[in-house]
């Protein structure tokens, strides 16, 4: 640190020296190193310094207040707090990588402080690339719109296809014995002549398509025992599906699966902590950019015509193959749908109400402005028909310095939902989480309906950076999606670390599932940081907050590993060796500290004669 920062922390270290004549003052150095935002508005000691007897820590409060000054809406404090920058910049790295973070803190005004600074970071980070590629945020707006408007390439691929199933081969349709003829061809061309949607236009209504050919499908198994045994297997945990897709209404929106909460049904509670400028990307769906449609429609029978021959010979038709005979369609060796083809197994699973949240969640990460920036913003913007490219082939990659593809997380994310699906408080919570819109949440004790948050965070959805008191230190998995925890605040008591690590530290962890797929037994790590302000009251706290977790390893049978005082080039290694203590505790605060620990470093004997062997016992003999 220089200049004011340092200035600040040199005055709260003789004002902290000082106090120990004061009454209530005890507190003081551990006010500081937080947030400047904490120490202002909140802290105790803050207010006790202006009434204190010594004139000199009254003398100190002013000079801190004109080095601090006050919080405006165009100023932070905190955007020049040395510690709070240190966390926003290492959560900011994790989030460019696509890689979720969990940081905790003690005091709310901390919180608060580093929520907003990351959430800056990250509207600045995301304009930039933005900015660059893009011109401005309305170019991009109006990309999103068309990138996934129903009547592109895109709209298809991104759909659920619930009456397909994989197939011999992997490949996603239907089976012989149920695939569709030319005279159901017909029909379907019929329907889109009956809703104004014609073979002419340049770029028809991919939604309208996807629904007829459903519709049509389902009347005709209904009538054949192959097919009612086919809408048994693929809708046998939604069997409702199966009356809604003969309904006629079914062709206006596919609801609920392509569109959910529409035609007057009552909306899902929408997030109550949603910042004013976010919004749900499902919104680029509903934007219907039509093309024109060439010449003049002529008659009826024409118009069908011209629809069966399209549908027969171009690039559209490859949306109705695979529920139709090998051979009748010749897009039919085209891209398949992501869901069907990578998911369909666990979406069969859901009754309709999960598999329709399911189908909004997957589509809602592809939307969000922070995958399509990261996955997607140097796509050939003005060739659309290589859209739908681009999306198959990356949905299966890893981004760089991953080992899991989004394919990968999205079916982890289904495969929790399809454990879930017996307990339907759970279920609940992740439907609501389904619907959150910050990508930096905090969760504190105020907050309302808090477990849709950390059920949001254990998906491949938002939020990607979770700020929590000590709401969340115990009793929550955290762990699904998140391998990087940030401890911000420090405290006395290294359980109370331990314990908040420990909701990322659990069995089927991203962690595990990364690991399991490294032959060499190594791979990534749980990533444990707790940064703290050198030369500072922090350091002390720190430093003490070290020891006691080193006496406590060594009981357990550890190994002794501090020599003197700490080396911070030791430190920064020290998280590959000390992922697991085992330690919980119900503190929820800073704890206490002690003038004189009375901890030094053990005699080698010493530490032998106190280390306890929890091995297993086995005879002298065995």
């Amino acid at each position: 640190m220089r200049g004011n920062d340092e200035l600040a922390q040199y005055l709260m270290m003789r004002a902290l020296a000082l106090a120990k004549e004061e009454r209530g003052l005890p507190g003081l150095g551990a006010e500081l190193t937080g947030s400047y935002r904490h120490l202002v508005e909140t802290a105790a000691v803050w207010k006790k310094l202006a009434q204190a007897g010594n004139p000199l820590l009254r003398e100190y409060r002013s000079i801190l207040e004109e080095i601090i000054g006050k919080r405006t809406e165009v100023r932070d404090p905190d955007a020049e707090h040395r510690k709070v920058q240190a966390t926003v910049h290492r959560a900011l790295e994790f989030f460019k990588r696509g890689q979720k973070s969990l940081v905790f803190c003690v005091y709310t005004k901390t919180a608060e402080a580093i929520r907003d600074q990351l959430q800056m970071a990250i509207d600045r980070h995301l304009g930039e690339i933005r900015d660059d590629v893009f011109g401005d945020a309305t170019a991009f707006d109006n990309f999103r719109k068309r990138f996934f408007n129903r009547r592109e390439a895109l709209f298809s691929l991104i759909q659920d296809h619930p009456l397909l199933s994989e197939l011999r081969g992997g490949r996603v349709g239907v089976r012989p014995q149920v695939a569709l003829t030319a005279d159901h061809l017909r029909q379907i061309a019929a329907l889109m002549v009956a809703q104004a949607e014609y073979a002419e236009s340049d770029k028809p209504d991919r939604r309208l398509l996807i629904a007829a050919t459903e519709h049509v499908a389902v009347k005709s198994w209904r009538a054949d025992p192959e097919g009612v045994k086919w809408l048994g297997e693929v809708l046998r945990n939604c069997p409702e599906l199966e009356d809604r897709v003969a309904d006629p209404r079914w062709l206006e929106a596919r609801e609920p699966l392509s569109r959910s909460e529409r035609a007057g049904r009552a909306k899902r509670s929408s997030d109550p902590e949603a910042r004013e400028q976010s919004r749900d990307p499902l919104e680029a769906e509903e934007t219907d950019v039509r093309a024109q449609t060439g010449q003049t429609k002529g008659a009826v029978k024409d118009a069908v015509d011209s629809w069966v021959g399209r549908l027969r010979e171009d690039a559209i038709g490859e949306i109705v193959a695979p529920y139709f005979r090998q051979g009748l369609i010749a897009a039919s060796g085209g891209r398949q749908p992501l869901l069907a083809k990578h998911h369909q197994g666990s979406l069969a699973e859901f009754n309709l109400e999960t598999r329709a949240v399911a189908g909004q969640v997957f589509r809602r990460i592809l939307m969000a402005e922070e995958f399509l920036l990261r996955y997607l913003a140097d796509v050939e913007k003005e060739q659309t028909e290589r859209w739908a490219d681009y999306l198959s082939e990356r949905y299966i990659k890893p981004l760089d310095g991953h080992l899991e593809s989004l394919r990968d997380r999205v079916h982890a994310y289904l495969e929790t939902l399809v454990r879930a699906k017996e307990n339907h408080a759970l279920l609940s919570g992740y439907h609501a989480g389904a619907e959150n819109r910050n990508v930096v949440q905090l969760v504190k004790g105020e907050t309302q309906n808090r477990d849709r948050y950390f059920l949001g965070f254990n998906t491949p959805y938002r939020p990607e950076i979770l700020v929590s008191t000590s709401v969340g230190q115990e009793g929550i998995d955290l762990h699904r999606e998140c391998r990087h925890v940030i401890h911000h605040d420090l405290c006395w008591n290294p359980a109370t670390i331990e314990q908040r690590t420990g909701r990322v530290d659990r069995i089927g962890s991203k962690v595990e599932r990364e690991r399991m797929g490294v032959s060499d037994g190594g791979g990534p790590t749980l990533e444990i940081a707790v940064p703290y302000l050198a030369a500072t009251y922090d350091e002390r706290m720190f430093e003490e907050l070290y020891r006691r977790a080193q006496l406590f390893e060594v009981t357990l049978g550890g190994d002794m590993r501090v020599e003197g005082r700490i080396d911070p080039d030791h430190v920064i290694s020290e998280h590959r060796r000390r992922e697991k203590l085992g330690i919980g505790t119900d503190d929820e605060d800073i704890g206490v500290e002690t003038e004189e620990t009375g901890v030094v470093d053990l005699p080698t004997d010493m530490i032998e004669r106190l280390r306890v062997d929890l091995s297993v016992w086995k005879s002298p003999g065995a």
